[in-house]
């Protein structure tokens, strides 16, 4: 999966303008968050700045180009929902032991999830959270 693959699946869940008192990322605009980039006008922001935010934050900071194309999209939207440095450890600990690689993905999603029910904002996001990986693992 190349980036633009990617973001374009990743939007399906990120776009749109959000500003949900349970989000402490405050007011949101294609999961682009006041909180992560402060100095980023969210209300005026454009599908192309949002892009570009994505491959340098994201797609590049975790350097998907270099991983298994099966573990590109997990650890890319892992990095958006959960950080760079979270994404990394989940990636590394995934591949541990060298597995084949949708066993490295079952394994992600599963470190992945864990950690999402562990947050004190399941209960207004698990659903969703939920469905986002069961899409990576149908896809």
């Amino acid at each position: 999966m190349d980036f633009d693959t990617a973001f374009g699946r990743l939007i399906g869940f990120e776009g749109g303008v959000s500003n949900n008192p349970q989000d402490p990322g405050g007011l949101t605009k294609y999961g682009i968050s006041q909180k992560a980039f402060p100095n980023v006008d969210i209300a005026n922001l454009t599908l192309e700045q949002a892009k570009a935010i994505y491959k340098a934050q994201y797609w590049d900071a975790i350097r998907a180009d270099t991983l298994p194309d099966v573990l590109r999209y997990v650890a890319f939207d892992a990095a958006v929902n959960s950080g760079v440095n979270r994404s990394n450890v989940w990636l590394q600990l995934a591949l541990s032991g060298n597995p084949e690689p949708y066993q490295a993905l079952a394994r992600f999603v599963g470190y992945r999830l864990k950690f999402m029910a562990s947050l004190s904002t399941w209960s207004t996001f698990g659903k969703g959270w939920t469905l986002r990986n069961a899409d990576i693992l149908t896809k």
